[in-house]
């Protein structure tokens, strides 16, 4: 497995990882705007996620002007611990007979993130 060889926040990651950066920093700009508008005129890409209780607040902001501008009968909103039913019932769909996905919980991400230091390795769905 290769890795970025590059300079800067990719240095050194594995290729699947810097690949996936790589590619968001091609729209840097629009997420730098986002950033700030969520976060504050200050944030910055470089600095990365903010402190949690800046990011949930933000969260709190953002859900209510999601629900004023789109109709009712075309939001779902989803906690993805309840599992396939309410997205299939929203999606007039029948429910899968397989587990669902569950790559962001706890262990998961653990797991991701050893593989990634530890291996040099990075788990994707977004590749067989």
């Amino acid at each position: 497995m290769s890795t970025f060889k590059g300079k800067g926040p990719l240095t050194g990651l594995p290729a699947e990882a810097a690949g996936v950066l790589g590619r968001m920093a091609k729209i840097g700009s629009v997420l730098d705007r986002i950033g700030k508008y969520h976060f504050g005129e200050t944030w910055t890409m470089e600095e990365g996620m903010p402190p949690e209780d800046v990011a949930v607040e933000a969260f709190r902001h953002h859900v209510p002007s999601v629900k004023e501008s789109v109709s009712p009968e075309r939001l779902l909103i989803f906690d993805v611990r309840e599992g396939w039913a309410p997205l299939c019932r929203f999606l007039d769909t029948e429910i899968p007979d397989e587990p669902f996905p569950r790559l962001n919980d706890a262990g998961s991400m653990q797991r991701m993130l050893h593989d990634l230091v530890a291996k040099r390795t990075m788990l994707t769905p977004f590749r067989p």
